[in-house]
């Protein structure tokens, strides 16, 4: 877990920085950009590649294919990776 400490700092920033430029009265989409946290920790920290996914509405196309896969809930249902956030 050490080891993923930087990256989840510099992943956090980048949220941090998106919620900062935005109007006041927009709102936060928090199961998208908690969900664009997840990815972009493990995508940065296991495979060395940004999604960028906290500059696009919907999801990379791998996420997307995730959300297809067996076993997980589509339609605003919690998918597999979010369970990985409540163990």
């Amino acid at each position: 877990m050490r080891g993923y400490h930087p990256t989840m700092l510099d992943v956090a920033q980048q949220l941090l920085l998106k919620w900062e430029r935005l109007n006041l009265d927009d709102e936060i989409d928090g199961v998208h950009d908690m969900t664009s946290l997840t990815f972009e920790t493990i995508g940065l920290r296991g495979f060395d590649y940004r999604f960028n996914s906290f500059y696009h509405e919907t999801n990379h196309p791998f996420g997307e294919a995730l959300d297809r896969g067996p076993g997980c809930n589509v339609g605003g249902r919690m998918s597999w990776w979010g369970l990985v956030l409540l163990s």
